[in-house]
């Protein structure tokens, strides 16, 4: 495409394709992501995310109840709020998927398509406020966004048996406990 001042041309360019040599298999819970990365198991704690949308559901809550005291001006102060807490959870997010591509550059990532809305229809009211603070589609979207900057590939999996199966055997599990394999005390039935 040619301008007066400058000259565009668009080309094509294939990038290698490769498959990266590790992996990890991350199992979502409440308060942490369980990883294995086929020696040893990882925990990364999700309690600081929990705690900062557990502070802001309780001052939405306060926000909420002022809006529907003064109108326009309540209206103009959830909108404000609702903006701030989202891009505060996305700023973590982003930092913790950043922090977890540096420790595991160039991985296979295979993480759990969880369905929400399934989960609420077997959890009680004080599990389903639980799960409704969670974010594991965030972190898992932005992974699958920021995988490939770092040489690496996201795949999802049926998260049927994930949290009963043992990570290095595949055995299931049939007990609901640890499952403990050499000495090792496995995330994946500790939900």
């Amino acid at each position: 495409m040619i301008k007066e001042d400058k000259v565009h041309l668009p080309f094509r360019y294939r990038l290698p394709w490769f498959t990266p040599l590790d992996f990890l298999a991350v199992d979502s819970n409440l308060y942490t992501l369980d990883a294995y990365d086929g020696e040893k198991f990882v925990t990364f704690s999700l309690r600081e995310l929990y705690s900062l949308k557990f502070g802001m559901e309780l001052k939405r809550g306060r926000i909420k109840s002022f809006a529907s005291k003064h109108g326009r001006k309540g209206k103009v102060l959830m909108e404000k709020y609702s903006h701030r807490e989202r891009d505060s959870v996305l700023d973590y997010v982003h930092k913790f998927v950043n922090k977890l591509l540096e420790m595991y550059p160039v991985t296979t990532f295979a993480i759990e398509k969880l369905n929400k809305q399934e989960m609420f229809q077997d959890a009680n009211d004080r599990f389903s406020k639980k799960i409704s603070r969670t974010v594991w589609r965030s972190i898992h979207r932005v992974l699958k966004y920021k995988a490939p900057l770092y040489g690496s590939l996201v795949k999802e999996v049926n998260p049927h048996l994930t949290s009963k199966s043992c990570p290095r055997c595949g055995r299931v599990s049939r007990k609901v406990g640890l499952f403990v394999v050499r000495g090792v005390v496995s995330p994946w039935t500790g939900n």
